[in-house]
């Protein structure tokens, strides 16, 4: 069986106030505050189409904020997912 945690990477603020966790038995990349561990949001599904994921394998962030999830082993592709802002509380 494949457990869940396939990669993770840091957001590419100063602090790195946030880890993105690849879960690739449940499709989705989870986002939690590092200092916590608290998950605060998620994104991606299962599917075939764009912003669904197969098997979410490799993570990496950039100096924009955007996160780029690799899957190998089931699609050969890497998708983007733009950083648009956080919501204010």
């Amino acid at each position: 069986n494949m457990g869940s945690v396939f990669d993770i990477a840091f957001s590419q603020d100063p602090a790195q106030r946030f880890l993105y966790v690849a879960d690739g038995a449940n499709h989705h990349v989870h986002i939690l505050l590092r200092e916590t561990l608290e998950v605060v949001g998620q994104f991606g599904h299962g599917g075939r189409y764009a912003g669904e994921l197969g098997v979410a394998h490799v993570l990496a962030s950039d100096s924009n904020g955007h996160i780029y999830v690799g899957e190998t082993v089931v699609r050969d592709r890497i998708m983007r997912w733009k950083f648009k802002g956080m919501k204010k509380k």
